[in-house]
């Protein structure tokens, strides 16, 4: 939009980079670089009778305030404030507004995490299956690692009778929106995505989390499993090991990083 004209920043006076590490893991970090370089810069003809425009210009700040939102606090985070802000001050949520906090410091008080070994991953379905027959809560958020397993799991709950969303990155926004929608109206109980919404689900009634395939990352795992137990409630989050040592290797790394326990179920 900018490069086509259809943008105009002259009036800019806030830019927020939200999800500042998701950004940097999509690789967007040239474009961020391009865009703030296309910032308004505070004007150098000030004669001084502002002291406030003055010191902006003394001390080289541009004319719009910049904001780098996370909720963890990474390494790509800091790289990001390096980069793109000047002088920047670092405001961190306190505990009790959140359920974890942006320092990677894990609030999980609320969520009870376990694991179940399942000895492969054919039988992960059944698993799931005994997981949904054994815990009762209203609305439930299952994450697999593809598009392809989204729209396979999804379809298969479908064949046995569950009410089932299903969201993956390839979808346009109208179909996304529509699919959240019909989350939050309680039409569907269940909903099957990969991480693009791992941060996006603020939703009352989700109890429980499945990691029916395995997070790529501790920070990944942390979003995950975010998206159950707020707002005060209590929540659950079980992970699905397909029997590899690597699996509980993996999630042994991940609770290791959180400071937390990650049980067998």
């Amino acid at each position: 939009m900018l490069r086509q004209g259809c943008l105009k920043l002259a009036g800019l006076r806030i830019f927020v980079i939200d999800e500042a590490d998701e950004m940097l893991n999509q690789g967007l970090r040239d474009q961020l670089e391009q865009i703030c370089k296309r910032l308004p810069t505070a004007s150098r003809s000030s004669t001084g009778d502002d002291i406030f425009a003055s010191l902006e210009q003394f001390q080289g700040r541009t004319a719009v305030q910049r904001v780098v939102v996370s909720a963890t606090w990474t390494s790509g985070c800091r790289e990001v404030m390096q980069q793109f802000l000047d002088n920047p001050v670092l405001i961190l949520v306190p505990r009790f507004c959140a359920t974890y906090v942006l320092s990677d410091e894990l609030t999980l008080s609320s969520i009870i995490q376990s694991y179940i070994d399942v000895g492969g991953e054919e039988w992960k379905f059944e698993a799931l299956a005994d997981i949904f027959a054994s815990i009762c809560v209203p609305q439930t958020v299952v994450f697999v690692n593809t598009r392809r397993k989204v729209e396979w799991l999804a379809e298969r709950l479908t064949h046995e009778g569950f009410a089932v969303s299903a969201a993956h990155g390839e979808m346009d926004q109208t179909s996304r929106d529509s699919v959240m929608g019909q989350f939050r109206a309680g039409r569907s109980r269940i909903l099957v995505t990969t991480d693009v919404w791992a941060r996006g689900i603020d939703v009352q009634t989700v109890g429980l989390v499945v990691n029916y395939d395995l997070p790529s990352t501790a920070a990944v795992y942390l979003h995950r499993i975010g998206r159950s137990g707020r707002f005060g409630r209590r929540g659950i989050a079980i992970s699905l090991v397909g029997g590899q040592s690597t699996d509980k290797a993996h999630l042994a790394t991940i609770a290791k990083a959180y400071g937390t326990a990650i049980e067998p179920a």
